[in-house]
């Protein structure tokens, strides 16, 4: 069972919730100017970070991973919900459509910072929502072309063994899946050669 947003937020150590108040009302308060690393952050937060303290470092730094998926969870949940929908009707644009979702994150203490390429912590804007999204499919698309490659690989020592697994595979249910995950991704992607030459 997939976990929801609000499960997560439920079962928030005492430390999350104390981190989220703090970074909540500082950003309220300090609306154009975000804190520029992780060490202010956890200052803003009162806790404390030096050479003695890498625990209290990785657990702000997971604090804030856990916030990143809320954040991506919550999306998902008001974009199924229809919550979108009224802006969308009274012509708002896409960065205030956004806007008003990152505020509704903050107004249940939903923390949604990332770390830019230059190492500064930021509130996640709509440029970088939409990158982080195109970074996940290209990591992906890249981890299942690593692993065809190693598939290849092993047939050519072993292909009796796996052509009998690959027609086990093709009666598979999960193979549904990957056909609907492979139907979707072309739909974004420009036509290949093959497409093109109709083989």
């Amino acid at each position: 069972m997939v976990k929801s947003w609000k499960t997560i937020k439920k079962h928030e150590s005492s430390f999350d919730r104390h981190c989220a108040r703090h970074l909540y009302y500082h950003i309220k308060q300090n609306p154009k100017e975000y804190p520029s690393n992780i060490i202010t952050l956890m200052d803003i937060c009162g806790i404390k970070c030096d050479i003695q303290s890498v625990k209290n470092y990785q657990r702000f730094h997971a604090f804030l991973v856990r916030h990143r998926k809320m954040t991506d969870m919550k999306f998902v949940e008001l974009v199924d919900s229809g919550w979108f929908e009224n802006y969308l009707n009274d012509g708002h644009s896409d960065e205030e459509i956004y806007h008003h979702f990152i505020d509704t994150c903050l107004s249940w203490e939903i923390v949604p910072l990332y770390c830019d390429v230059d190492g500064k912590y930021k509130i996640i804007d709509l440029p970088s929502f939409l990158d982080m999204k195109k970074q996940r499919i290209k990591a992906t698309c890249k981890e299942i072309k690593t692993k065809f490659e190693s598939f290849e690989n092993t047939m050519k020592v072993l292909p009796d063994t796996v052509n009998t697994e690959l027609n086990l595979l093709k009666s598979d249910s999960t193979v549904g899946e990957l056909i609907a995950a492979r139907d979707k991704l072309n739909k974004f992607l420009p036509e290949s050669k093959e497409t093109k030459d109709g083989s």
